[in-house]
């Protein structure tokens, strides 16, 4: 399944939740929701958070505060209501309580999982996050068929090379790049199957990928994570989650999010395996990155391309300096 139009741009539109009477429909969608559920609210809906890729409302009803999410149409996007409600059997409380959903409008009800964990978080909830998502992860690896039918892309590791040459051909993305950046970007794009051949050398199976796992999109509630925001959900190889800790400054903190993350994967490997496995990714983890900010960039309306492309320049960057050390 691919995720990018080749040359292709979307008409820079608005999202519908900017346009006249959208808020009055999610509002009265909402309360006939909550009715059916025999919820009712106890105050006025307020926005908690309205930008390019999504709009997020807080309900207040007698049971606690209820959300409302509506997420933007865009080609890498799974349909996260849909997602979202079917991961809820799989894993209960580690994943958004969905209460209701309208699929062909991408919205969604989910009951109060609490406030994010944030960037700024301890590193114990870093490691703890991690340890539990890649338990969750071991789990989903028997669930393939499953998530794939839900709607999540294909981004194994078969399909990297093409998806990465796909960017390199979709000159929306290109033109957000310093001048010559691109130029070396397609001179180096035979570090990726190399990277994926390697890595398919080691047992770690292809599970669920969340794609955009950072502490921003962990929640503390009832002890344990609920980890939140699946637009970018995927199939691909467990270890490209590890954006986070392979782009740490601190060594120990990486460390301890390694170990935690690898002990759900014994069973395939032997510990010093993994490690390899674990470091090996990142070269393969950073490309799926540089893929997933540059379709991003490509699809987004104008006034957030710019700060969608900061991001996905820095991780060019970064890719190409892997390339440039194994060249």
């Amino acid at each position: 399944m691919g995720i990018s139009r080749a040359g292709a741009t979307r008409p820079a539109e608005r999202p519908p939740w900017y346009e006249d009477g959208w808020r009055i429909q999610a509002e009265e969608w909402a309360r006939a929701q909550l009715a059916a559920e025999g919820m009712e609210t106890i105050g006025s809906i307020e926005e908690a958070r309205m930008w390019a890729l999504s709009c997020v409302l807080r309900i207040p009803t007698a049971e606690g505060p209820v959300y409302f999410k509506a997420t933007a149409d865009m080609d890498l996007f799974v349909n996260e209501p849909s997602l979202t409600r079917r991961l809820g059997p799989l894993f209960p409380g580690r994943v958004p309580d969905v209460l209701a959903v309208d699929e062909a409008r991408g919205w969604m009800l989910t009951s109060d999982f609490g406030n994010p964990v944030g960037g700024d978080g301890p590193v114990a909830d870093i490691v703890g996050t991690f340890r539990q998502w890649s338990a969750m992860q071991r789990s989903a690896a028997d669930h393939l068929g499953e998530l794939l039918a839900a709607g999540c892309r294909d981004r194994r590791l078969d399909t990297l090379p093409d998806q990465f040459a796909d960017l390199l051909r979709n000159t929306v993305a290109l033109a957000a790049l310093p001048d010559g950046a691109s130029r070396r970007l397609a001179a180096a794009t035979d570090v990726v199957p190399r990277v994926c051949d390697a890595l398919r050398g080691y047992a770690v199976p292809d599970s669920l990928v969340h794609g955009d796992l950072h502490m921003g999109n962990v929640a503390a509630h009832s002890g344990s994570f609920v980890i939140f925001d699946w637009t970018d959900a995927c199939v691909s190889h467990p270890f490209m989650d590890g954006l986070l800790p392979y782009r740490m400054s601190d060594a120990r903190a990486r460390e301890q999010i390694r170990e935690a993350t690898l002990e759900a994967w014994t069973d395939v490997e032997p510990l010093p395996r993994l490690r390899e496995a674990w470091e090996l990714a990142q070269r393969a983890c950073i490309a799926h990155h540089v893929v997933s900010y540059g379709v991003l960039v490509a699809d987004v309306p104008v006034a957030l391309r710019e700060d969608l492309g900061d991001f996905f320049c820095t991780l060019v960057d970064e890719f190409l300096d892997i390339a440039d050390g194994m060249s």
